[in-house]
């Protein structure tokens, strides 16, 4: 079989190797379900598997001691979880939760970290999602300290759209307000402020987008900053 017949996983990387590579790993690909609210990695926890995103989103979340998490990243079907175990740390260092409810290839991170080692073409594919993944924490850092509740509430359901291929679904201002490191009451005015110029509407705990030219106006400059280098890194 060569790559034009192979048929598609669903995830860049995978999608982006060459067939050689790709059937390296393919036995040991295992279809998971990822839950919502489903934990993958946890701070300290060992990391033995890698997960290959087909559909959904996972956030990546830092926790301080004092208890408060603030979002630090994203991985959609671009990308793959498990970065630090496949780089040879032994336990991770952030939490990695599933919103909504997904899909994945999961590996054993002793077998993803052999074929990186041996196959320059696994490299040439996984190290420049690498750089990606340096480039959105760094953004997302920014963002956050220089952007307003609004503006990081607007960019982050936008890229949630991006991830599940739909303008609707479950979100609550709780769940939201870890997300973002904000109180719940700033996500309440911003997603009111939001509704009142017709962007988005949020009813029962979910979030539908009414005008997402609108929204990507008011989101910050990090959504269409993002949104490019997704589409570089999907396209070259």
């Amino acid at each position: 079989m060569n790559d034009a017949d192979r048929m598609p996983t669903g995830n860049h990387i995978l999608d982006s190797l060459l067939q050689p590579d790709f059937e390296r790993i393919q036995p040991h690909l295992e279809p998971v379900s990822l839950p919502v609210r489903h934990v993958i990695e946890s701070p300290g926890q060992e990391v033995t598997s890698a997960y290959f995103v087909t559909a959904g989103m996972l956030s990546v979340v830092h926790t301080l001691k004092d208890g408060s998490s603030v979002e630090v990243g994203i991985i959609g079907n671009e990308g793959l979880c498990g970065i630090s175990g496949l780089l040879g740390a032994a336990y991770g260092t952030n939490e990695v939760i599933a919103q909504g409810n997904g899909r994945a290839f999961r590996v054993d991170i002793d077998i993803l970290r052999r074929e990186l080692a041996e196959r320059p073409g696994v490299q040439n594919v996984i190290f420049p999602y690498i750089v990606f993944v340096l480039a959105r924490v760094s953004q997302t850092a920014v963002c956050n300290v220089r952007h307003g509740v609004a503006q990081r509430f607007a960019r982050w359901i936008l890229t949630a759209s991006d991830c599940f291929g739909t303008s609707q679904f479950p979100l609550t201002h709780e769940f939201l307000a870890m997300m973002l490191g904000v109180r719940r009451q700033g996500v309440t005015v911003a997603a009111g402020a939001l509704q009142k110029s017709g962007l988005i509407q949020y009813r029962h705990g979910h979030i539908s987008i009414r005008d997402r030219d609108g929204l990507e106006a008011a989101a910050c400059e990090c959504y269409a900053t993002m949104r490019a280098r997704v589409e570089l890194l999907r396209h070259g």
